[in-house]
């Protein structure tokens, strides 16, 4: 009987220290995620993000000014019976983008003694590290979303040593075997875990575990760096590197789904803060799951999260304290910080200068941007062509049958009306994810996958947009069509300019799998991200070399603008068709495209006809040729002969301007081109190229400082050249 008693006496005191032990610890998280590099307050518009000049105009709001003001409210004020140790400031990543452009406006010098280079990263980098300097708004805990690696390795370097942060992430094998500087010098300045110890009567420890958006290895440029599948990774951390923490708080950035996937995989996970989302998830905040929780806040600095936990020591649960959490408005609720608005405001000027920089009068709208996603679009055959323009202007020697492609999560669509002056800091939203392009051999079997990858891209979900729609230049035509069984778009019809080995002319034929083709990508699909994850390894020399490095995305359309001088850009003829859409001229796409005409067609040759001549835009011209009657079962065929006529191009690499490059289509030249075409006398066709180049000359000299251009300044050619090499006027 003593025996027992004694045992539960024993018993009774182990409980009531355990109780007297036991402790309700409150955390106070203030967190923010996807800045974007939106470091100035602004005004939204359909969407579209307008930089204010000052933070105190007239219907702006949001800013990193305001944030910092925001971030010293809280922790002063709403966390202020909280402990200092238990206060954390807590952000997932995404802070640094190339996503508005504006501040990918700096090359050369900005006002510091080390010169910069045109990435925007670079210059956000600093502005970061200056901010973080205010001590209440340096992060007690980071991770990295995947708009960090946007500008590759070398950028996201210069933003680590320059803001001062070393971020946790997990999902990074830093244990592999790496060959390149960069990504041994990266995985010195990251971490997989974090651990602290807040004020408590045992030394409580918080762990924090890092991870970035999975799908950061398609939809950026993390270099050669490998990842671990996510759950398993965090899992890994939680277990062999916070195993003697009491509670873990995970910080990454990517979709809600994911986020669950990691809370059931990792038991002793509790909360994660949340980054990559456009919004608080699903309207409540935190959102609960079973007991566990995920808190997130608005991009672009929108909105700030506050959130309070109460922890139970012995048995680890952790509640919501819901009076006190809240997602914060980034509004004029509070002072914003004076320092950081003086920063942003001598930047903002700066980069403004320097975007007013006038590129293009525009002659016609580029007003149907929001079909870029997965449909032909203006601005979609404008940065092809431009490409493809930059590497005759760049490249010696560059191959004539050369093509553009160009997916559209490489441009950011804008909407401009006709008369518009298109500046600088436009082009750079047209373009802000600085692409390199790339001149690259590829096969036609490898061209024809690329294509059945852009497919999947008109579909709406379950097929995941990755902005994989392909958008091509002149000299290319592709025809996508439903597949009812499968739901899902197929390639029906693509064919590309090629030389006609017989003739020594160019005309649009069907890519066969053998023949190696010339195309200017940009670099983003030659590393293999987006859907294009199989390219890498697959491309044939240029030369004697891999590939060739022609320039900046951005640098290429300026180039291209420059030379047109007036863009008056027409497609009359789409490149791409997709059965049931919608065409440029009205009619819709329903008839089957056969590449040959049936052999019971019998042909015959009809006299010339005069029709239009082109614009700068597009090469579709409707020209005197010699042209292909047909009386073939499928009137709807086009014969081999109109679309030889249709699609005869110039010689692009003859198409060079010794002074800014001018991709420029003279409507003498097409005369000329077709002409020859048909077979007709050397004097007919003097004749009709002096009266069409007088008339052209006269209705185009005016207004037209940028490209004017006398009789004179027409370089001649020989007869067997097929274009015409311009010569610009000085200005």
């Amino acid at each position: 009987m003593g025996a027992r008693s004694k045992s539960l006496g024993i018993l009774l005191f182990a409980t009531l220290v355990q109780a007297i032990k036991a402790e309700q610890i409150r955390i106070g998280f203030t967190h923010y995620n996807d800045i974007l590099g939106q470091y100035q307050s602004f005004k939204e518009n359909n969407g579209e993000i307008q930089p204010c000049d000052k933070i105190t105009d007239v219907g702006c709001s949001a800013g990193v000014a305001r944030l910092m003001g925001h971030v010293k409210s809280i922790k002063e004020n709403d966390f202020g019976a909280i402990h200092e140790s238990s206060k954390f400031l807590v952000t997932p990543g995404n802070i640094i983008s190339g996503e508005h452009g504006w501040l990918s406006l700096l090359s050369g010098t900005y006002g510091w003694d080390d010169p910069y280079e045109e990435m925007g990263e670079t210059l956000q980098s600093r502005w970061t590290g200056y901010f973080y300097d205010t001590n209440y708004f340096r992060p007690n805990v980071t991770s990295l979303g995947l708009k960090e690696f946007e500008g590759g390795l070398s950028n996201l370097l210069t933003f680590l040593k320059a803001a001062e942060i070393r971020p946790i992430v997990s999902n990074i094998n830093c244990r592999a075997q790496y060959t390149t500087d960069e990504e041994r010098e990266f995985c010195t300045l990251v971490d997989n875990h974090q651990k602290v110890t807040i004020s408590s009567s045992d030394g409580y420890k918080i762990g924090f575990v890092g991870y970035v958006n999975p799908l950061v290895v398609h939809l950026s440029e993390p270099g050669q760096l490998e990842f671990i599948e996510v759950v398993s990774a965090v899992s890994q951390v939680v277990e062999t590197e916070l195993s003697d923490v009491d509670v873990v708080i995970a910080i990454g950035s990517g979709s809600v789904d994911t986020a669950k996937r990691i809370l059931d995989g990792v038991p002793k996970l509790k909360l994660i803060l949340l980054g990559d989302t456009a919004d608080n998830v699903e309207g409540e905040y935190p959102l609960q799951y079973g007991e566990k929780f995920i808190a997130t806040a608005a991009k672009y600095g929108k909105s700030i999260g506050k959130l309070e936990l109460e922890v139970e020591t012995t048995t680890g649960s952790v509640g919501v304290i819901s009076t006190n959490s809240r997602v914060v408005q980034n509004n004029d609720a509070v002072q914003y910080d004076t320092d950081g608005d003086s920063k942003i405001e001598s930047m903002s000027s700066t980069t403004k200068s320097v975007g007013a920089k006038n590129v293009i009068l525009l002659k016609k709208n580029l007003d149907d941007s929001q079909q870029c996603k997965n449909k032909e679009c203006t601005l979609g055959r404008l940065i092809a062509d431009a490409m493809v323009h930059c590497a005759f202007k760049n490249v010696t020697s560059a191959p004539s049958e050369l093509i553009g492609l160009w997916h559209s999560g490489g441009f950011s669509a804008r909407d401009y009306t006709e008369s518009s002056i298109l500046q600088i800091s436009n082009t750079r939203k047209f373009l802000p994810y600085q692409n390199s392009a790339v001149l690259v051999t590829v096969n036609g079997t490898i061209l024809k996958t690329m294509f059945e990858s852009s497919a999947t891209g008109i579909s709406e979900p379950p097929r995941p947009d990755w902005g994989q729609f392909l958008h091509v230049s002149r000299g290319v035509e592709v025809q996508y069509k439903f597949n009812t069984q499968a739901g899902t778009y197929l390639v029906k019809s693509l064919k590309v300019l090629q030389k006609d080995p017989v003739t020594g002319g160019f005309v649009i034929k069907d890519v066969e799998d053998s023949v190696n083709y010339h195309a200017v990508i940009p670099s983003f699909l030659y590393n293999g991200r987006s859907a294009f994850y199989f390219l890498p390894g697959t491309f044939g020399k240029v030369g004697n070399i891999d590939k060739i490095d022609i320039g900046k995305d951005y640098q290429c359309l300026d180039g291209y603008l420059q030379a047109l001088g007036v863009l008056g850009y027409n497609a009359e003829h789409d490149r791409i068709l997709i059965e049931g859409d919608e065409h440029d001229d009205g009619s819709t796409t329903s008839a089957p495209i056969i590449t040959s005409p049936p052999s019971t067609s019998t042909t015959t040759t009809a006299p010339p006809t005069t029709v239009d001549s082109t614009t700068i835009g597009d090469i579709h011209t409707k020209t005197e040729a010699s042209t292909t009657t047909t009386t073939a079962a499928y009137p709807e065929t086009e014969t081999t002969s109109e679309a030889a006529v249709r699609s005869t191009t110039p010689d692009a690499s003859q198409v060079k301007d010794a002074e800014c490059g001018a991709y420029y289509y003279d409507p003498r030249t097409i005369l000329e081109l077709s002409l020859a075409t048909s077979g007709l006398t050397v004097i007919f066709l003097t004749s009709i190229s002096i009266i069409v180049t007088g008339i052209y000359l006269m209705l185009n000299r005016k207004g037209r400082a940028t490209s004017a251009r006398s009789a004179d300044d027409w370089s001649q050619l020989n007869n067997d050249q097929i274009t015409i090499i311009s010569q610009p006027t000085k200005n």
